[in-house]
């Protein structure tokens, strides 16, 4: 699995990318949020419970997620957690990217093209499997961003449910950000 930071991009802009080589490309495409400050409107996708967990459902969110690709003017997409039944099981990861239904690479050109914010449900762990990379600012999968005139706080909640020391530290960093 790979992780790749990127740098200086400037604010509201569509950048477009290709990874892998020869034959084995890749190409995608995703938005950087406005410039801080901005009071302009955005769209975003919100999407709980996916959930994947067999080759059945895989084909129906290839589909859900076909849609959500092809949505006009969309800034980005939030994940609210349990993108697979069990995170550990790679075949659910498999068939969230790539499925056998009528849009089989429905959550690979979605990934591919949109910025994703996610969270931590209680059937993901706190890795996403290196599946998915989400900042670690007050533990994993605990971060907060600003879009345009709005702030988003993600919370780890399945880390600070048996955790007091997990549960002390994003209060403090939810008040800090707020």
């Amino acid at each position: 699995f790979h992780k790749i930071s990127v740098t200086g991009l400037k604010p509201g802009t569509t950048y477009e990318y290709t990874v892998g080589e020869g034959a084995d490309t890749y190409k995608g495409k995703f938005k950087t949020a406005p410039a801080a400050g901005s009071a302009d409107s955005f769209k975003f996708a919100y999407l709980a419970d996916t959930q994947v967990s067999n080759g059945d459902n895989a084909k129906a969110l290839g589909a859900t997620l076909h849609e959500v690709n092809q949505l006009e003017g969309l800034d980005f997409v939030y994940l609210a957690g349990d993108v697979t039944d069990s995170a550990t099981n790679e075949a659910q990861w498999e068939y969230l990217f790539n499925n056998q239904g009528a849009y089989p690479n429905g959550g690979q050109d979605m990934f591919a093209n949109n910025a994703i914010a996610v969270v931590q449900g209680n059937h993901d762990n706190n890795t996403m499997n290196r599946h998915i990379n989400a900042p670690a600012e007050a533990g994993n999968i605990v971060y907060s961003f600003d879009y345009g005139p709005a702030k988003f706080i993600m919370l780890n909640l399945e880390a600070a449910r048996s955790d007091a020391d997990a549960r002390a530290q994003q209060e403090a960093y939810m008040r800090d950000a707020v």
